[in-house]
Parts: structure tokens; sequence; C-alpha cells
């Protein structure tokens, strides 16, 4: 009981044994309201307590979220899977759901639902549970009449009696039968490591075979902290205290009151001073009267028999968010108070998170202790009318239904949730179009890309009370359906303003780094009637992909990767067609140097193509019957692009010697890709990265007019390339496009999702510019913004040995990076360049760039005060019907700038088209070129 006499006020701090005592009492006067959001609100400040995690899920099942409840308490029961009352109220949260009971007209459940309730039975009965809280729903009789669960969990239970009573010997024979029934139950986990280590302490042996083990069980069960409190434990033994040290670390943030540790070294263990000492909160929502009566703080009582005392604590990690995902409809907005956190954190846990923060770097995991831990949804975004303006109210319902079957299948994933989000609306919808639930927000334009974006950082507010977050964002429609962002263009060039879904990733006005990987599936805008077979197909493509990652049997999964290896190279021994590649690179000759950069961490440069060849060269694609791409997984194309030209195209390296005509028809420019190239089959790679100018560019264009459209059409799962000019470098040091695409490939390859692997490039850019020059210029940003993802931002290379990692979101959104601003004022239109500078000038075109000759030449100076009146500053916005105009400049410090930028440009003729090319040279104060950039 609270020593207190009187109810604590808002704003009052409770202790945690004061506050889990005012939770249980609200559990058990059915004060569950009070008790979600209470919980939730200290689940916001100490995300790994256990006890309250499971508390939290034991109040969603009295408010009948059984389904919310589960997703809880698997996280719990993993990271303490000797934790009882979490086993049994999940398998109470599983038995309501009726999983093995069909419902009238259904079909009975699957066998691996059957198996996956047979093994929690088996986990509650291993650990001296009884069925009585099961009886009641009539699946007893099905469930006892399963054996298959039966050997297993005896012979866990007689192993962890065994233990509990020294006797080391006959819990290792008890344990064989569990250990080789392989249930899908880490409590075995559990037993086999404290059995080694009861071995370990007894004659000290083994301590090699439990770092084995304990690094073997820490992979298949991630968050089992006594995985890496027994792998920690055989790293001090073994001389490695800094490795020890970050998993005991890792540890705490799992398990903040340190229950697991307890229960596994005793109360007063060497590792104690490493958990915090006390914790406190806030009280910021009012007790019900209820429980103050209860708790005696009334004058007025409220009649209660017993408040029975808190358990020992237990386990969890991000439960508290991820906890409280669901798959089920979101709720009305107000079901949840957003916590109040304190102004000041305690000393102990300062002291905790600042040692986290130096064993993170340690364990090459530098973000674990900034991550947002809360569960993740895959929001899929579009708006009503535009679907119906588009194709009409029937068409509409089909695209429904098949967004829903997605939606559907990501849900059927542990790590996910997902809803269909209509902005325009302000309407969510999981699984059931019949159970839309609305945001108490007004509805957003639909043609007003700024007020869509205010929309879905309202959809992240209210998912944020729930515990949830936005994992990830995939657009549905093209720009007639959502539009894009039209932001001001930062350099001078042909375009009037950058076409952009990077808003749509952040959470407020900085636009330039996304917090959330962002995805589009856009259809043939320029076709009138819209036709939606190609959206339908490849939503389909992602629903199905989803289901196979899904259905994927992780402990079958490398006998599978070593059959499609052998068959993959017996194939490639034999030359079959049917060989498909890993990867395929294609490139322009002059940019040639760059290109095999870039193209390293997923294939051999001297296999990129190049147009045109080299004379003599084996790396010609032929003319005629050959033009189809080779059937590869991953595609990269540093080609030429064109805002009305359907190709992208190759051009001539005069210092090579390239030789004109064995492609195209002699010209410096010759077509490298068409769409007709590209087709289906399964030749179609998985992930494209262009670099070449609009290689994005859908916008009032089909898949005969745009390759990234025909890319999707034949079946490619992402496809990233720039909505506008695109700018890139010819040699080392990589700039600009070429950076970005030889850090999304290295991400990729790390094992990151292609909308994940390009949301951390996008951050590497920004960064390794900012180490270079101190801030972002013209080109930078416009990298920045201007690329962009088509297709599932979720989308993994099948086939390849990429082995998938989880990714979390920053739990703060970035800092607002330094920028500058490189466009050339009236004034300066007027100026004339210095002698210097245009001799300079022209011997680095002469050295670098011989087509440039003749070039039409700007000098700008970078500043920071910008003439806001400038037209480049506003470009585009006001066409969107948006009042809200973003600054690029926002948020400068000044500090001192002496460079100067020279833009060329030239419109330079081939047989059919005018290439027009850029190039920008950046001179420092001494007048030395210290970057060059050129347009693809």
């Amino acid at each position: 009981m609270i020593t207190t006499h009187k109810a604590p006020v808002v704003g009052e701090k409770l202790n945690r044994n004061q506050f889990e005592t005012i939770l249980r009492t609200a559990l058990l006067l059915e004060e569950n309201r009070f008790a979600r959001q209470a919980a939730l609100a200290w689940l916001a400040q100490y995300p790994g307590d256990i006890p309250v995690s499971l508390l939290y899920a034991q109040a969603l099942i009295k408010a009948g979220l059984s389904d919310q409840a589960v997703i809880v308490l698997e996280k719990v029961c993993q990271h303490d899977p000797e934790y009882l009352e979490a086993v049994e109220s999940l398998v109470q949260a599983e038995s309501s759901q009726q999983l093995l009971q069909p419902a009238p007209g259904e079909k009975s459940a699957s066998t691996s639902s059957r198996s996956v309730f047979s093994d929690r039975v088996g986990w509650l009965l291993a650990l001296g549970g009884t069925l009585n809280l099961i009886r009641y729903t009539g699946l007893s009789h099905s469930i006892l009449r399963e054996k298959t669960f039966s050997a297993w969990s005896r012979s866990l239970a007689k192993s962890r009696l065994a233990l509990q009573q020294g006797d080391i010997a006959t819990a290792e024979a008890d344990i064989q039968d569990a250990l080789g029934a392989n249930p899908d139950c880490p409590l075995v986990v559990v037993v086999h490591l404290k059995i080694l280590l009861a071995r370990l302490a007894e004659n000290g042996t083994g301590s090699h075979m439990i770092r084995s083990l304990a690094a073997f069980y820490r992979q298949r069960w991630p968050d089992c902290v006594i995985c890496n409190l027994s792998l920690a434990e055989a790293l001090m033994d073994s001389g490695e205290p800094d490795q020890a040290v970050a998993l005991i670390h890792e540890a705490v943030t799992k398990d903040i009151t340190g229950q697991v540790a307890e229960r596994l070294w005793g109360k007063d263990h060497a590792y104690r001073d490493l958990w915090p000492a006390e914790m406190d909160l806030e009280l910021d929502i009012p007790i019900p009267a209820s429980v103050s009566s209860a708790l005696g703080w009334n004058a007025l009582p409220y009649r209660v028999d017993v408040v029975p005392a808190a358990p020992p604590a237990t386990q969890v990690n991000d439960l508290s968010h991820e906890a409280s995902a669901t798959h089920s409809s979101l709720p009305a907005v107000e079901e949840s108070v957003s916590p109040q956190r304190t102004p000041e954190t305690a000393e102990t846990i300062r002291s905790v998170q600042e040692e986290l923060d130096r064993i993170s770097s340690r364990l090459n995991r530098p973000g674990l202790t900034l991550a947002d831990g809360r569960f993740p949804v895959y929001v899929v975004m579009t708006t009503r009318e535009g679907l119906e303006r588009r194709f009409g109210k029937q068409t509409t319902e089909v695209l429904e239904n098949e967004i829903l079957r997605l939606v559907d299948t990501i849900q059927g994933q542990r790590e996910w949730g997902a809803l269909l989000y209509y902005a325009d609306y302000a309407t969510c919808l999981r699984s059931d179009r019949h159970r839309p639930q609305q945001l108490e927000r007004p509805a957003a334009r639909p043609d007003d890309p700024w007020a869509l974006k205010l929309a879905l950082m309202d959809l992240d507010t209210a998912l944020k009370k729930r515990g949830e977050r936005i994992g990830a964002v995939l657009i549905v429609g093209g720009p007639d359906v959502m539009p894009f962002h039209h932001l001001p263009n930062p350099v001078d060039d042909g375009d009037a303003y950058v076409p952009s879904d990077n808003p749509y990733g952040t959470s407020d006005e900085n636009y330039f780094i996304p917090e959330w990987p962002v995805g589009r599936l856009p259809e043939s805008s320029g076709q009138n009637p819209a036709n939606p077979q190609a959206l339908l197909y490849t939503l389909s493509g992602v629903t199905a992909h989803h289901l196979s990652q899904r259905g994927e049997n992780t402990s079958t999964a490398w006998y599978r990767r070593w059959i499609v290896r052998l068959i993959s190279w017996m194939k490639r021994k034999a030359q079959l067609p049917s060989f498909v590649r890993p990867s395929y690179g294609y490139t322009a000759a002059i940019w040639r140097q760059a290109s095999i950069n870039v193209f390293r961490p997923i294939g051999e440069p001297g296999s990129m193509y190049v147009s045109p060849p080299d004379r003599g060269s084996s790396n010609a694609r032929p003319a005629k019957d050959g033009t189809l791409l080779p059937a590869a997984r991953l595609g990269y194309f540093n080609l030429h692009g064109l805002p009305d030209a359907p190709e992208w195209f190759g051009q001539r390296d005069p210092g090579r010697g390239s030789l004109p005509g064995i492609i195209g028809d002699g010209e410096d420019y010759p077509v490298a890709l068409h769409p007709l190239d590209i087709m289906n089959s399964g030749r179609a790679p998985q992930i494209v990265f262009s670099e070449a100018c609009y290689g994005a560019n859908i916008i009032d264009k089909t898949a005969d007019d745009a390759l990234a459209l025909k890319f999707l059409q034949v079946g490619t799962s992402a496809v990233i390339g720039s909505t506008c000019i695109s700018y890139g470098s010819i040699s080392a040091p990589l700039i600009a496009a070429d950076f970005l695409a030889h850090a999304f490939w290295s991400y990729l390859r790390g094992g990151l999702p292609a909308g994940e692997a390009l949301r951390r490039s996008k951050i590497s850019l920004a960064r390794e510019m900012h180490n270079r020059q101190g801030y972002l210029d013209g080109e930078d940003q416009k990298t920045l913004i201007s690329f962009v993802l088509y297709g599932d931002p979720l989308a993994m290379p099948v086939g390849l040995e990429f082995s998938a990692k989880k990714f979390q979101r920053p739990a703060k959104p970035p800092a607002n990076i330094k920028t500058v601003c490189d466009l050339a004022h009236e004034e300066d239109a007027h100026k004339q360049v210095p002698q210097e500078i245009l001799e300079y000038v022209k011997s680095v075109v002469e050295q670098y760039l011989p087509g440039m000759t003749g070039s039409d030449l700007t000098l700008s100076y970078e500043h920071v005060d910008c003439d806001a009146s400038h037209p480049k500053y506003s470009a585009g916005l006001s066409a969107q019907g948006s009042s809200h105009v973003v600054d690029h400049l926002t948020g400068h410090q000044p500090y001192p700038l002496a460079r100067k930028v020279v833009t060329l440009s030239k419109g330079i003729p081939n047989a059919t088209r005018m290439h027009k090319h850029y190039a920008r040279l950046t001179l420092d104060a001494q007048g030395k070129l210290v970057k060059l950039a050129v347009s693809r």
C-alpha cells in the first residue's frame, strides 16, 4: 500500500512502487482506461519496465483488445521466458481469440496456429502453470488431446525442478527431449543456459560451450535477456570485459528493473549498480475516485477487499511501445493521453544512458540508445478523392480491396503493423473496410501536398498515443492522386522546381533528411482514360513479396539458400539462358571512373557495360537481337536522361577513344537503353538505381515514355531515381548522385530494405558534405530532395546473400542542417566575371569537359543572407495550392563564406535530341577548384 494519506495531485512525482500499486488497484477495480493511459505514460519514460508492460497488456485484455495484448505479451515473454504471470496472460489472450476454435461458418484454424498455441500451453505447463484459465474457452479438450507438446513440456518441467534442487546431472539428462523437440519456446534455451552456467560454477568447465551456445541462442531469440547475460558472463571469463559490459548494458535497456539478472545472479550481484536505483514519474492524469477510495485517500470509501502485492519484476525492451501496437482498427484518438516527460532525468538514469552511448559505438550500433522503440506501422497512404477522380468509384473499391490485402499480409508479420490511411478523409482502415477509424483532425485537400503532409504528421501523433509509430510510408498513386511536393530548386539550371516525396518522410519542416522510408506506387499519369491494371499488378506484386517473406521458415532457410546458390553456380558455369546474375551496371563512357567506384559494393567493375564502348571492348551491348537487358537482381545505371525522351543515353569519352558506330548512328550520345529493352519473364532486376537526369520523371508519362514506370510494370520491386536534373562527379572523390548511389548499394548489401537504404544514404551524404565543407551547397541539397523511390520501401533483393537487418526510426527528428545558397541574384547577372576566373575555368573545361567549351557562364557567391523575393526560392509552391512556403535556409547561423560557384550551361544537339548540359565548378577563396559537378 502507498504510505501517503492523501491522493497524489497532478504534477506530483510517484516512485515506482507507488505507481505499480496504483496500476494494480486500477486493474482490480476495472478502471481499464486509466490503467492503459497510466501504463503508457510510464513506459514512455521507462520502456524496459517488464512488469508494467505486463500490466498494460492485462489492461488491454480486460478492455477486449486481446489482439493488441498478444503483441505486447509475446515481447514480454521473449524477454523473460520464466515470467509465469506473463505466460499465463499470453495463453489467456490467445485463448480468448479462439485461434483453434472456428467461428460459425468459418474454416478451422490452420495447423501452424494450432502448433503455436500448443507450444504456448506446453510453455505454461513447464513453468508449473495449469490449464484452468483456458477451460472456459472450450479449447482444453482439443489441446489436451495434442500430445506433441506433452513430452518436451514434461521433460522441461523435470529439468527445471532438478536444477532448482541442485541435481545438475539429472537436469542435463531431462532437458534432452525438449532440445530435440525444438519447440517455439525460449524457455528451453533459458533452462539449458542455466544448466551450463551451473556446471561452470560447479567445476569451472564449459565456458567456451556457453559462449558458443549463448551466441547461437541469441541469434534465434535476440530479445531474450538471459542470452545477453549468459554470453556476457562467458566473455568475462574469457577476458573480454568490454564486450561483456556492452551486453549487460543492452540488457539494462530491455529489463530496467533488473528482475532477470536478479533471478540469475541474485539480488546483490556484481553488476547491480548498472541498473537505476530509483525511478519516478510526474502524475499527469487524475486518479479515478474508485482507486483513491480503495487506497484510503477519499473520505467516502469505495469498497474493495484486497490489493494483491506486486510480483517480482521481469522483462521487456521497447515493449511499452511495441506492445501497444496492434493489428486491429485504430481506436479513437482521444482514447489515450500523450504522456508528459519530466524536465530532468534522474542522475542514475543519465549515467546509464551515457555508458550506453559509449558502449553502443563499440557494438557497431551507435543508434542503439537513440532509436524510437515504438511498434512500427507500415502506412499505405493515398487520397480517396484522388483515386475516384482518376479511376472511378467502382475501380477504387477494387483498389481498396487490394490495398487491404497488402495491409493484412504485413500485419501477419510479428515485426510490423499496417494500415490504410485516406489523408483527405482523415480515416484509417486496418483490414476491415467496414470499421473505419476517424482521426480528430480536419480533412486535407487532396491536391495540397503540404496539407497531406500535415495529415500524416497528425497520424503519427495519434499512433504515438498508442505506443506505435510510422515505420514506413507507401504512397499509392501518381501525382494526380497524391501530389509531389514542388520544392524550391537550389541550383541555377533548367528546373523551375524539384518534385519530391521527401516531406512525406519527416515529422517537421526539415525536408532534407527523412525520418522514415517513403515509397510510391505510381500509375501511368499520361494515360487517359486511366488504366488501373498496372497499379493493381504492382500492388499484388508487393503483397506476394511480403507473403513469401512471412512464409519463410528460418530454421530451413540456410539449406534453401545453399541450394539456390548451387543452382545459380551451375547455370552460370553452363552458361544457361536462365542464369540470373547478381548485378548489372551500365554507364556512359565519360563517367566510367566514377561508376566503377559506385558499382563496387554489388559487382565487379570490369563487368559493367559502357556506352559507347572502347575499341575492341567486350563490354558492349549488341545492337540488334541482344538489346534486352541481361537477367540480374540489381541494376545500376549512370546514363544521360532528358525530360522529353523515353530513352537513356550514353556519352563518348574523347580521352579514351570511345568508338562511335558500335551503338547508335555514330553519335556522341547513342541510345543506351529504351523501354522496349526491358521485359519481364524473370529478367527484370529487383532493385534499380539510376543517376540519369529525369530518371524518375513520371509526370504526364506512361510506361512507354518513362523507364522508371516500365521497370515497375515488368516486376521491379524498387526503382530509385531523380525527378529532375541530377549531378555527379567525373572521378573520385564521389559527390552528389554518385555518393548517394554508392552509399545506397552499401546499405542494401548490408541487409537493409531499399527504402531504409535510401534514407540512410541521404544521411550519409549530408554528413560527408558537412565534414568536407561545413554545410550543404546547391547540388547537395538538390540530390537529397530530388531522388525518390518508386515501389515498396521494404523491398529486399531475393536470392542474394543479404541477411536482412531490422531498422528503427530515430527517437528525435534530425536537427536542422546547415545549408548555403549559391543561386545567382539579379545583380550578379549584370556583373562582369573577373578575367582570372574566366582563364582558370577555361583551363579546367579544356581538361575535364571538352564538350563544354563555349558554354554560357554564370558566377555566384555562396551566402546565407538570401533575397526571398528571388523566384527560385518559392518556385512551384503556389502551383500546388499551398500557402505554406518553405525557406530552405531557415535556421542558419552566420559563418564565414568565401567560395564562388561558376555554372556552365550548353545545349549540344545530336540527330534527334538537344542534350542540355550543366557543370558547376566551386572555387575556394584562392580561386582554386575544390569541387566539380556535372549533370547526368
